[in-house]
């Protein structure tokens, strides 16, 4: 039978039996199938056991010096592996005291090789048994583990974008993206790259020259770069380098697949306030241009209505004027009264198409009134 901790080699078993022709019994029952260590004595057998770890212990009860049972106790503060009795002593005494030793089976002197080789086979296969259950309960126990631990992580990741979505400050959101990865207990480097420049910083303040020269070297070596304990993540406007990741290789990589969500989301917000700021400027420069419109709109309209008036002032002087200059004229009466009524009627004719300017004015005041409609009024905050 294969040994389950190695599938090349058969199961090993350690005998402790003095009996030399016992030991011979069990070498022609088993040695086929398995590997046996023997020894005469128990202090003998159980000295080695850090060295061999047996699949199973055949064991005789009446041993000389330290007997069966103590040997079993001893070996169960060292080994769960089964353990056989063979002996003689056939009393329910010496069973029961072989159970409460740890014993997992007994066999009677002589014994019958079948039966034997049938015992040994059911007690390798049950360890066998175990010894997966615990590989399985210790591999759901770590998957267990890892589950939290990418829950709890990506809490970490989800509090980071819901206190940055509405950021608009460089600075705030590369001390909000280092404390982040502080909560992973990880001490890091950011550079945000700006439409103006860069922005570099450790969790302290201001990135170092040193620390400087650090982010200028990692920006051109893909968007992933592991060197020793030290990671590089870069996206088009970031670039965060973790100075002290973990031993663990599996923590490792979970921990570089939320560093690159985060960076990604970050990079993102980034690119948000830029785009933001780049709005805020053209909405400060719609309200001027949207104010100094009003204004010489304004200016047009009441120059406009100041030209009627005037206007209406010098139509009339001139009527008035060439009707006293009539006596001078030498006119009879028919020819004043004719040049006054085509006078009169021309300047009525003026007037009416000035009347007319109504509509311009109606025009001009709904251009001011949209000009200082909500949105374009020079007052109104748009961020």
């Amino acid at each position: 039978m294969d040994n389950p901790m190695n599938p090349a080699l058969p199961a090993q078993i350690l005998v402790i039996e003095d009996d030399p022709t016992i030991v011979e019994a069990l070498h022609f029952a088993l040695e086929d199938d398995y590997r046996l260590i023997c020894f005469p004595s128990a202090e003998a057998g159980l000295a080695m056991l850090d060295e061999l770890n047996p699949d199973l212990l055949l064991l005789d009860i009446g041993l000389p010096g330290c007997d069966g049972f103590e040997a079993c106790a001893m070996f169960r503060e060292h080994s769960q592996a089964p353990v056989i009795f063979i002996s003689s002593r056939e009393s329910l005494e010496d069973r029961l005291h072989a159970y409460d030793v740890g014993g997992s089976d007994f066999v009677i002197k002589p014994f019958d090789p079948p039966i034997l080789q049938r015992k040994v086979a059911l007690a390798i296969a049950q360890k066998s048994r175990q010894e997966h259950l615990e590989q399985e309960r210790l591999a759901l126990q770590q998957t267990a583990k890892s589950c939290q631990a990418d829950i709890a992580q990506g809490r970490i990741l989800l509090d980071f974008v819901r206190e940055t979505l509405n950021c608009s400050d460089y600075p705030e959101l590369a001390d909000r993206l280092l404390q982040t990865t502080s909560a992973y207990d990880l001490d890091c480097l950011v550079r945000l790259r700006l439409p103006d420049g860069q922005l570099s910083r450790n969790p302290h303040g201001p990135a170092s020259p040193l620390e400087d020269s650090v982010l200028d070297n990692i920006e051109p070596l893909g968007s992933a770069f592991r060197f020793r304990r030290c990671l590089a993540i870069n996206a088009p406007s970031l670039s965060l380098v973790v100075n002290n990741l973990p031993a663990d290789d599996t923590t490792v990589n979970r921990l570089q697949d939320h560093l690159t969500l985060l960076t990604e989301g970050a990079n993102s917000i980034v690119e948000t306030i830029a785009m933001r700021r780049e709005s805020a400027g053209r909405a400060e420069a719609l309200q001027i241009a949207s104010s100094a419109a009003h204004s010489a709109i304004e200016d047009l309209r009441e120059g406009y209505r100041t030209q009627q008036i005037d206007t209406r002032i010098l139509l009339q002087n001139l009527v008035e004027g060439v009707e006293k200059a009539y006596y001078a004229l030498g006119l009879t009466d028919a020819q004043e009264s004719r040049i006054s009524s085509i006078l009169r009627q021309h300047a009525e004719q003026i007037l009416t198409l000035f009347e007319q300017g109504v509509e311009f004015d109606r025009r001009f005041a709904s251009v001011l009134q949209s000009l200082a409609a909500p949105g374009n009024a020079p007052s109104v905050e748009l961020f």
